[in-house]
């Protein structure tokens, strides 16, 4: 019986040692990879650090302690201070600008504890030249139901003695503009503080202590 052909052997070949002076491929990246590693572990605790040092920082912001009224002269007894954290986004008066501000205008009426910002100071003195200022008492009935606030263009019109008909002519009215109202729930008059031409104030003012006259609103202000 034939026997087959042996298959010869083949031997591996030997790997071949990199040249002198080569290093592995795997020996150098891992070299690379532990120093980025070790540089993104620090870049990380950098970050928090910077984090937790921003959240620490805070400011003084100034506060106003009452309610005030639209139009009121800010002085130093009307503030006190709220801390807050710096990085906060909140528009403030920072507590060192206080100077800057005092004897300045109310342009809104603000609550207590509200905090100051720019917008809500201004430095224009009230009343211009060629204007008065003139407190007007005005009962609930005779004023719109809709609040009344600084920068309303508003007609005060002289009205009847109660249960007097009607005047058969348009009644007298000045018109003026306001600065600021205050709430007199146990009379139900509302004092509102008018801009009006001066040559006008005397009408006004003498009207006004009769309790006979009516505001209308005629556009919003502020």
């Amino acid at each position: 019986m034939a026997l087959g052909k042996k298959t010869p052997v083949t031997e591996a070949e030997p790997e071949q040692a990199p040249a002198a002076g080569q290093t592995p491929v795997k020996n150098r990246r891992r070299p690379l990879l532990l120093a980025a590693g070790a540089l993104l572990a620090v870049l990380s605790i950098l970050g928090v650090v910077y984090l937790f040092a921003q959240s620490r920082q805070t400011v003084d912001a100034l506060v106003l302690k009452a309610d005030a009224p639209a139009g009121a002269t800010l002085t130093a007894d009307m503030l006190t201070k709220r801390t807050l954290n710096a990085d906060s986004g909140l528009q403030i008066i920072p507590v060192e600008d206080a100077d800057t501000i005092l004897d300045s205008q109310l342009s809104t009426r603000l609550p207590a504890g509200s905090l100051l910002t720019p917008s809500h100071v201004t430095v224009q003195l009230l009343p211009e030249k060629g204007t008065s200022i003139v407190g007007v008492a005005v009962p609930y009935q005779k004023r719109p139901a809709t609040p009344l606030q600084r920068g309303d263009k508003v007609r005060i019109v002289d009205t009847p003695r109660d249960q007097a008909d009607p005047p058969s002519q348009g009644p007298i009215a000045t018109r003026g503009t306001v600065v600021s109202t205050e709430d007199h729930p146990d009379t139900g008059v509302t004092v509102v503080d008018v801009i009006v031409p001066d040559g006008e104030a005397n009408w006004v003012a003498a009207r006004s202590a009769t309790n006979r006259i009516a505001v209308i609103i005629d556009s919003r202000g502020e």
